[in-house]
């Protein structure tokens, strides 16, 4: 493929984005928890949360649609499991290591 070559540039990009609108995202965040003098935990829990289960809702539901029932269930499933292992085990990992680092 011709562009073939501009994958490294777009995944940097992408990335870019999401840094992007995770920054905004945040902000508001910020904003509304001031103003609701609300947990910052709750409302930093309630959006991860939003944020991971609409992308995965859409395509259990697209796949369903298409006839592949079985696929959107372990869909469902498997994208919990993952967002388990991979968010608890990143910020356990990472907490570990600046505890480590504070010591030494």
């Amino acid at each position: 493929s011709p562009w073939e070559s501009w994958y490294p540039l777009t995944f940097v990009i992408a990335f870019t984005w999401v840094s992007f609108f995770s920054t905004i995202v945040s902000a508001v965040v910020t904003r509304w928890v001031a103003l609701l003098q609300a947990p910052m935990a709750f409302f930093g829990l309630a959006v991860v949360a939003i944020g991971a289960e609409i992308p995965d809702t859409i395509q259990s539901v697209t796949v369903a649609k298409k006839g592949y029932g079985s696929m959107a269930v372990s869909n469902g499933l498997g994208s919990q499991i993952c967002n388990i292992c991979v968010g608890l085990g990143e910020s356990m990992v990472s907490r570990m290591l600046l505890a480590q680092r504070q010591r030494a």
